[in-house]
């Protein structure tokens, strides 16, 4: 398949996992699915890279209190837009040499959060 001049094609990967936090002074724990949408990852690579993403960050956050057990996260607020920039450089160095477009994170059903990657 050959693409338009000025298409980009780009494959979102998707990875679950569930995590707790407290805020004001209760447990609060979610199930959350994390998207990534990259440019320029060939399908040879992709096994690679969900590999990368598992052993870098999804194995840091899954059944795990947030504020807690990951390092990464100590003194942050745990707001859907405060994870996906903490997540950010995990995703890029896995990534690598693809680009990140995009990061999404699913909290429920309603409500998903986007964060656009400059190139």
């Amino acid at each position: 398949m050959t693409q338009d001049a000025g298409s980009r094609l780009t494959v979102t990967k998707l990875f679950r996992f569930s995590s707790s936090f407290e805020r004001n002074e209760k447990i609060h724990g979610r199930n959350y699915t994390l998207g990534v949408v990259l440019e320029g990852l060939p399908e040879e690579a992709e096994e690679r890279f969900e590999k990368n993403m598992d052993e870098t960050l999804i194995r840091r956050v899954h059944s795990r209190d947030l504020g807690l057990h990951a390092d990464f996260l100590k003194a942050r607020d745990f707001t859907d837009s405060s994870l996906l920039e903490a997540f950010r450089p995990f995703v890029r160095q896995a990534a690598d040499p693809a680009k990140v477009r995009s990061l999404w994170l699913e909290r429920d059903r309603q409500t998903r959060v986007t964060l656009e990657c400059a190139t």
